[in-house]
């Protein structure tokens, strides 16, 4: 249940670096193409629905000013929008069935890859414990708008953040002092009272109404990255690199206790970030012995996998694949959340909407409870949305070679 709902499958398949800059990198909010792919969606939907190519243009997401007819009768543009949406319906319910017979087909190999994280050295996701770090940290974090007022505590300025952001792959060696100078980062060592970090335990989020479960705001997780990158570097400044190490993986290991997809995948950059501090440490002649390694193209497979959980979540896809693929799943609440606010979304469009099993096995895997409910209650989807989110499917996943 995050803005990455409908983020195509190419977006795993680059590195990091082939993101980085103004072309919309992996310096940005991972799920920054949301609102891009919101606007375009919704310019595309008033052109059909008012049958012109040029209508709303003027305005992305308004649509065509209405040309109905005085006498309140059912104009051309009126019919015309409802056989759109008509067909665009269909169109879901079909891609909906097309989701569930390849989950039927792919489970298989879902968890035969699955199987390849645990042996590689992935580390398992937990999803609760003693001491959560969500009062503190949404004290810390900025959040995405309308919750990004008032800013975090960790806020960074703007000018920093453009700084960091163009120094792109190269941002191990490019950053500098005056980068970091004044900035306070006991806030990392702070996080060793912590071991898990609710996503609604505190924080603005738990007051913000259920909606449209593609564009609830989120955490600001590219802030935390930049914090991070600026932490490698001043390590190596000052000689305590392989501590940083500790911190920041501490710090993306409570990411992924949210399970929440976006933090997910967050954490995954925050890894291979690390990777990056690692391979420049050994070849600095720092002893790296005590610093787990971790395969950058392990980790760029991972979010592959996460990306597909969900999609065995999804309504239509029998119960037997949906149990089966839950216990294969690297991150099982981020898979099954995301599923299920999907599935919410999704399910007046489906030919089944039975989520009572996506709800069970949350609960099972325990995941938050809060989120699942949360999840459970998100609002329907437009067509054009629903067509956006299911634009790319588990075949063009697994048609990949395997991680």
């Amino acid at each position: 249940m995050s803005a990455l709902a409908g983020v195509p499958l190419w977006f795993f398949a680059m590195d990091a670096p082939e993101r980085a800059g103004g072309g919309g990198g992996a310096d940005r909010p991972v799920g920054v193409a949301r609102s891009d792919e919101r606007s375009a969606a919704a310019a595309v939907d008033a052109r059909r629905r008012s049958g012109s190519p040029d209508a709303g243009a003027t305005s992305a997401g308004a649509p065509a000013p209405d040309s109905g007819a005085a006498d309140g009768g059912l104009d051309p543009v009126r019919g015309f929008a409802k056989a759109v949406e008509a067909g665009e319906a269909l169109t879901v319910q079909e891609l909906l069935d097309k989701n569930a017979k390849e989950a039927d087909q792919y489970v298989d190999r879902f968890c035969e890859q699955a199987g390849k994280f645990r042996d590689g050295g992935v580390p398992q996701s937990h999803f609760s414990g003693e001491r959560d770090a969500a009062p503190y940290l949404t004290r810390q974090i900025d959040f995405e708008r309308p919750l990004d007022l008032p800013p975090g505590l960790l806020h960074l300025p703007a000018a920093l953040q453009a700084r960091l952001q163009g120094y792109g792959a190269d941002w191990l060696t490019k950053i500098v002092p005056q980068d970091w100078q004044g900035l306070d980062f006991s806030w990392l060592k702070q996080l060793d009272q912590f071991d898990y970090w609710s996503a609604l335990g505190a924080g603005p989020l738990r007051a913000y109404p259920v909606g449209n479960v593609l564009y609830e705001p989120i955490p600001n997780f590219t802030s935390v990255r930049y914090w991070v990158k600026l932490r490698y570097a001043l390590g190596f400044a000052r000689g305590d690199v392989a501590q940083a190490s500790v911190e920041v993986r501490h710090l993306a290991d409570l990411m992924r206790s949210q399970g929440l997809l976006v933090s997910e995948l967050n954490a995954m950059m925050i890894y291979r970030n690390d990777a990056q501090a690692r391979a420049a440490a050994a070849s600095a002649s720092i002893d790296v012995s005590n610093w787990p390694a971790m395969d950058p193209a392990l980790t760029q497979a991972w979010g592959k996998m996460a990306w597909a959980s969900g999609r065995f979540a999804l309504p239509g896809v029998s119960e037997a694949t949906m149990r089966k693929a839950a216990t294969c799943m690297p991150s099982p609440c981020s898979g099954l959340v995301e599923g299920l606010g999907l599935g919410r979304s999704l399910g007046g469009y489906a030919t089944a909407d039975d989520m009572s099993v996506v709800t069970d096995l949350g609960a099972q895997a325990g995941c938050e409870a809060d989120m699942i409910s949360r999840a459970g209650a998100a609002h329907p989807v437009s067509p054009a949305e629903a067509l956006m989110v299911l634009s790319d499917d588990l075949s063009k996943y697994f048609a990949s070679p395997a991680p």
